[in-house]
Parts: C-alpha cells; structure tokens; sequence
C-alpha cells in the first residue's frame, strides 16, 4: 500500500473514488461537480503549509484519501486541525489504512503545534465503528451532526 501526498494525476482518481463516498454517505442527492472537486483539490497542492492531502493507493487503485486543515480557532491564535475527507473503499475496510491515514495527520498536526485534532463522522459511513476507533485512540466524543435535508 502506497500512501502519499496528493499531486494533479491524483484528481481524477480521487474524483471517482469521491463519486463512490458520495453514494455511500449521506449525500447521495447533492450534486457532484468534477469542476469543483478540482479546485477543492487544488488547495491541498497550493497551500500545503496548511492544507493535508493524502491519497492511497494499492495495486496502482486509489483506495482512500484524507483531506483536512490547519487554522486559528476563531476566538484565538492557538491551532485547530481538522479533517474534511477520509474515506477507505470498502475493499480495503477492516485493515490498518484507515488508521495509517488517520495517524498521518495527526503527526502532520503534531508537527505544526496544534492545541488539537478534530474529526468528524458526517458523512454518515459506520459511524459506530468510526466513533470506537476514535475513542480507542483517545478522541473525545464532543457532539454530534445534525443534518436537515432541503434539497427537492
């Protein structure tokens, strides 16, 4: 398993793999717009001092991704880091790589002196299991998503 930092030949793949979690996760009636993905992606290419992305891949197959930031808390200049995508295909479920993900930006964070990492589990993918793995590896369970659907 090969786990990197994303580059511009990863976009497409991560644009596929992403059309797969979008199904699978509670956003299934939102639209998906390659243009978008791509400038979303661009950010972790040209901001990389604070913008994580990472991408795996076995067998030449992307096989997950794990995107987040760090910023200022918005009421002070300590540190947050926070995820916005981690996804594992479900052909790879069960293994360490989402771990190996999960441990890479927390080291990365680490690395950049954050007060904290911050996870969350709003795409709605076992979030059981999700939320034992991070309770295993210390995480607090500090609220809950809520979502209300309006799109017709």
């Amino acid at each position: 398993m090969e786990v990197r930092r994303i580059s511009r030949p990863d976009f497409e793949a991560v644009y596929l793999l992403g059309a797969e979690m979008r199904r699978e996760g509670l956003f299934r009636a939102v639209e998906y717009d390659r243009g978008k993905v791509f400038e979303f992606l661009g950010k972790y290419l040209s901001e990389p001092d604070v913008n994580y992305g990472v991408v795996a891949y076995s067998g030449g197959e992307l096989v997950g991704f794990f995107m987040g930031y760090v910023s200022e808390y918005f009421f002070g200049r300590n540190l947050i880091a926070t995820e916005v995508l981690w996804y594992v295909a479900p052909s790879v479920r069960g293994g360490a790589l989402g771990v190996r993900l999960l441990q890479g930006f927390e080291d990365w964070a680490r690395d950049l002196g954050v007060s904290e990492v911050c996870v969350g589990i709003w795409m709605g993918v076992e979030p059981d299991r999700i939320g034992l793995l991070l309770g295993r590896r210390g995480y607090v369970h500090a609220g809950g998503n809520y979502k209300l659907p309006v799109v017709v």
